[in-house]
């Protein structure tokens, strides 16, 4: 919007032609003492084709008929025909008053007082610099203080805009001039009806006093009850109820700024803007029209379809699409919340990132996420999260806290369904904390589909008093609860409910079963070895037993093991607990790794500096 452009033309008519004001001065006390009587301030016949001459009450009275030519200082008079009484003038036909061969005014009669250099003229006046044309019916123009007054309504033509209003004067001394009651400029840019415009003609800046509406060519309203405009720096600013409307949205603050060199306009103090789309409330709204650019100051609320934003600035460029927040960001919809110290987002790409203190929530899935930075796709579901992120699934009265040094999630389309999966990926330094089971691993897969989570490169998962490794393993829930624990290759099982005794249980896979978050039954397939203790009715150890079985299935009762059933020929060997005090039996690859045990989710960010510290204490 070149709101410059508009306000320019308005500057141009107030200072190019007569300068007008609303409310015409008084006239001054001419006494005896202040009239001019010399000959220079006498008004002098230059010329008429006719003259006729008289006395009227010891007053000389002259008439002038044909091409009338009279002057008085700098002030030049042309007319059909004069009266002229000392230096009272009567001009009729044809009129014409020039002052320093600047300003021509054009009338059908003229009463001229020389003494106050004060004139009247009447009837189709027409004042004019050359640029700017006034047409009014009557016109009082005081020459000593240079004063035009106009008070029965004018017209004021440039080019192509025409200005009309009820009353208007100009202060020259002053350097001020008014435009006053019901002005109206009509010019093929905009249109504007305003109470009274006022110009400071030394500065040329103008102000707007009293209701002002303007319109543009494009159709873009703006009401403001007080402001100015400086075209020199091509800067307006409206400040008493100022309110902007175009098919862009409609917007209103305390104070209204527009800088025509930037192409910007500013919305100060409670700023508001609203479209079809998209409701914006900030301290400070700044919109760069040229560039197609919003921004914002202070607290900021956006609210747009079915989002709404929080932050303390931002920043929007409508011609890329892309939106920058920073400071107390959250981006909340229907479906998932985001908050975070700054956040990008390309609109085109439906990309975004998020820097620093990041939470994003799914609101349906009931999944939080907390890490320093985040990249998603809106469009293809995708999420990349960085900074040692915590990820939160509530299950049921439980919550699953799992954390990484990388997460990525993603939707995968299925075939012949017409869902789609949910897809985790966690990178390096992976831990779970679940009140009924914990985990470490170095890569981590979960798939929504079949709700199993896959453990990669060490892992090790915990639940009550038992310890599983493998090279993967795999847990699979139910209910949002452990159903099935598979260990692959290398699988190993350890079992302590006092940490001094170890039953174990190894060999080529295992497959434990739970039932209410304890082990119930558990299958070894391949290569199988054990070590169990057995106590008596008092739980005092009476001796343990190393069975080789390639294929057994175990029975637990109380997270206990309660009974082997050896599927082929075992073979075993029993060691009394004397013996076992002093020379503890492992299976070979035993590694007790308690203190990798996640005890909170606090943990699962913290753990592996606790870790060093024990190991260096």
């Amino acid at each position: 919007m070149k709101i410059y452009k508009l306000i320019l033309i308005v500057v141009l008519f107030l200072i190019g032609g007569v300068k007008l004001i609303a409310q015409p001065p008084a006239k001054p006390d001419i006494s005896e003492e202040t009239t001019q009587n010399d000959d220079t301030a006498k008004v002098r016949i230059i010329f008429s084709e006719k003259l006729i001459g008289r006395t009227d009450d010891g007053e000389r009275v002259k008439r002038l008929i044909g091409n009338v030519q009279l002057e008085q200082n700098d002030v030049k008079m042309r007319c059909d025909s004069a009266v002229v009484i000392g230096n009272d003038v009567e001009a009729y036909g044809n009129v014409i008053i020039v002052q320093s061969d600047t300003v021509q005014i054009f009338a059908d009669s003229l009463f001229y007082y020389g003494d106050a250099r004060e004139s009247i003229l009447i009837g189709n006046v027409v004042l004019t610099d050359g640029k700017t044309k006034l047409f009014t019916d009557r016109l009082d123009y005081d020459l000593n203080t240079k004063i035009a007054t106009y008070k029965s309504g004018a017209i004021l033509e440039n080019e192509n805009t025409r200005l009309s209003s009820q009353r208007g004067y100009y202060y020259t001394e002053q350097n001020l001039a008014y435009f006053g009651g019901d002005v109206v400029v009509a010019d093929p840019e905009f249109s504007l009806k305003a109470d009274t415009l006022k110009v400071d003609t030394d500065k040329n800046i103008s102000y707007f006093i009293g209701p002002t509406d303007i319109l543009t060519k494009n159709d873009e309203q703006i009401y403001s009850e007080e402001g100015f405009y400086d075209p020199a720096f091509e800067y307006a600013e409206f400040s008493k109820r100022p309110r902007f409307r175009s098919d862009d949205g409609f917007a209103k603050a305390k104070k209204i700024r527009y800088v025509g060199a930037e192409d910007k306009i500013l919305l100060e103090g409670e700023a508001y803007f609203k479209n079809d789309k998209q409701l914006a409330e900030a301290d400070t709204i700044i919109y760069n029209t040229a560039l197609k650019q919003f921004s914002s100051r202070g607290v900021t609320t956006i609210k747009e379809e079915g989002r709404q934003i929080l932050a303390d600035n931002s920043f929007y460029d409508d011609s890329l699409e892309v939106a920058i927040f920073v400071g107390n960001v959250c981006i909340s919809d229907s479906n998932k919340i985001i908050c975070a110290d700054s956040i990008r987002y390309s609109e085109a790409r439906k990309v975004g990132e998020a820097f620093g203190n990041v939470i994003s929530r799914d609101t349906v899935e009931n999944i939080t996420l907390e890490c320093e930075q985040l990249f998603y796709n809106d469009s293809t579901s995708y999420v990349l999260a960085f900074g040692r992120p915590l990820m939160t699934s509530v299950m049921n009265d439980d919550s699953l806290f799992l954390a990484a040094d990388t997460l990525v999630t993603f939707s995968q389309d299925m075939i012949n369904f017409s869902d789609s999966m949910q897809v985790l990926i966690a990178k390096e330094d992976v831990r779970i904390y679940k009140s009924d089971f914990q985990a470490v691993c170095d890569s981590l897969v979960y798939v929504s589909i079949d709700s199993i989570f896959q453990l990669f490169q060490d892992p090790v998962v915990w639940s009550d008093t038992s310890q599983f490794t493998a090279d993967t393993i795999n847990i699979v829930l139910k209910n949002d609860a452990i159903h099935k624990v598979h260990l692959k290759k290398k699988a190993f099982l350890i079992n302590s409910t006092d940490e001094v005794y170890f039953n174990q249980i190894k060999g080529r896979e295992i497959i434990a079963n739970f039932k209410n978050d304890s082990i119930r039954t558990m299958n070894v397939n391949g290569n199988g070895e054990t070590i169990y203790y057995i106590q008596d009715a008092e739980k005092a150890y009476i001796t343990a037993n190393k069975t080789l079985c390639s294929e057994m299935l175990i029975t637990f009762q109380n997270n206990e093991l309660q009974d082997i059933l050896f599927y082929k020929m075992p073979e075993g060997k029993t060691f009394p607990m004397k013996k076992i005090k002093r020379n503890p039996i492992e299976l070979e690859d035993f590694s007790w790794r308690i203190k990798e045990r996640p005890r909170s989710k606090e943990d699962l960010r913290d753990l592996p500096v606790l870790i060093q510290l024990e190991v260096g204490n």
